[in-house]
């Protein structure tokens, strides 16, 4: 079953982009990884919401891709996010899409 990750995060747009040059990009997406969107939402938080196959697919993303690279790029100080998921009772991609 499909699931929606929406994560909300504390960081600086540099800090999103060098941990986002370390992940696999549309040419070579994640496994599982359907749909991925980010935007800011002011005061130093951002918001990354993602449809991922199955929660398998997103919590093996999490713990050997991300994890790693925000590791790498932040430290051991990076903020926790505020994560949301859920099942997807429906899901549409609109032709031509992507």
């Amino acid at each position: 079953m499909a699931v929606m990750v929406i994560s909300t995060f504390q960081a600086t747009m540099d800090e999103f982009n060098a941990v986002n040059e370390k992940l696999p990009g549309p040419d070579n997406p994640p496994q599982g990884g359907l749909v991925h969107t980010a935007g800011v939402l002011g005061d130093g938080r951002m918001q990354v919401a993602d449809v991922w196959e199955s929660d398998a697919d997103w919590q093996s993303f999490r713990e050997n891709v991300l994890g790693p690279a925000i590791f790498e790029v932040i430290g051991e100080n990076a903020p926790t996010p505020e994560i949301v998921s859920y099942e997807l009772h429906d899901f549409n991609v609109a032709p031509g899409a992507g």
